[in-house]
């Protein structure tokens, strides 16, 4: 059988386990990572599906009180991390702290403009947490992730809901969709652009093949026209009569007029249709 598990604050895998266990939903689980051994929580159970670790044993009371007391010391570390930053004088935003299951990693993530030497901080927290310490720096993404914001659909933000890779959002997207760059409702709650924009490329790659370039020039039945735009999502091509007017025809009816033969009235003058 197949599981997705929920561990370290939302963030999710997708394990496999022999089927004498009988896990079902809402099962805490012990689960093997390369660096170890992890504690989540089973959300979703699937027949098949990619696997990425394999659960052993169920979580036992122990197992469960051992947890709730690593916890306990996430906050210890995550506010002794700032206050000795502060101390220190490092310029970070100490953003996310997680103690493994099994204590052999304590990981800290933190945000930083640039390069920072964290050796005297990692040294004094390694006297008071035993284990090995990793510090990472993160992006923005990953930080806003941590938390529980909504999006501009009312709904809660992606990163934290489901998404676990995030793929580069660059301003092709926008252009390509027809949207207003440096428009604020485009940038998520983490400042970066949102990472919904890239849910519909695909829809928009496609259709831009339809259409006919913009610049292209044709003859119409009202004159000489060039192409200035188009609705992917209403099937119309914008064009500009050589006197100012603009009109809209349906991309259809664009098509058979200029495979209808030399007399078409929508002509491209150079054939350049994508």
């Amino acid at each position: 059988m197949i599981c997705e598990i929920e561990f370290r604050e939302g963030e999710k895998i997708f394990s496999s386990f022999p089927q004498e266990l009988q896990l079902k939903v809402d099962d805490y689980v012990i689960f093997k990572i390369k660096k170890g051994e992890e504690f989540g929580k089973i959300i979703k159970l699937f027949n098949s599906g990619k696997i990425t670790t394999n659960v052993f044993r169920k979580a036992s009371p122990q197992d469960i009180e051992k947890h709730r007391r690593n916890e306990d010391d996430q906050f210890k570390l995550y506010e002794l991390s700032r206050e000795k930053a502060k101390e220190f004088g490092l310029p970070i935003k100490v953003a996310t702290v997680h103690i493994q299951f099994d204590r052999s990693v304590l990981k800290i993530g933190f945000l930083a403009e640039k390069r920072v030497d964290l050796k005297l901080l990692m040294k004094e927290l390694t006297k008071v947490f035993k284990g090995r310490i990793e510090v990472h720096q993160i992006g923005v993404r990953d930080y806003a992730k941590k938390f529980c914001a909504y999006g501009m659909c009312g709904r809660p933000i992606c990163c934290q809901a489901f998404l676990s890779e995030f793929e580069p959002i660059t301003l092709s997207f926008i252009k390509l969709q027809n949207l207003a760059c440096g428009t604020p409702k485009l940038t998520g709650v983490c400042g970066r652009l949102m990472c919904c924009l890239a849910y519909e490329s695909s829809f928009y790659k496609e259709a831009e093949k339809r259409f006919p370039r913009i610049g292209s020039k044709v003859e119409t039945s009202k004159g000489k026209a060039t192409v200035i735009g188009a609705n992917y999502l209403k099937d119309l091509v914008k064009i500009q009569y050589e006197d100012g007017r603009k009109d809209k025809i349906p991309l259809d009816e664009f098509n058979k007029q200029k495979v209808s033969g030399p007399s078409s009235s929508h002509l491209l003058e150079q054939g350049e249709l994508k």
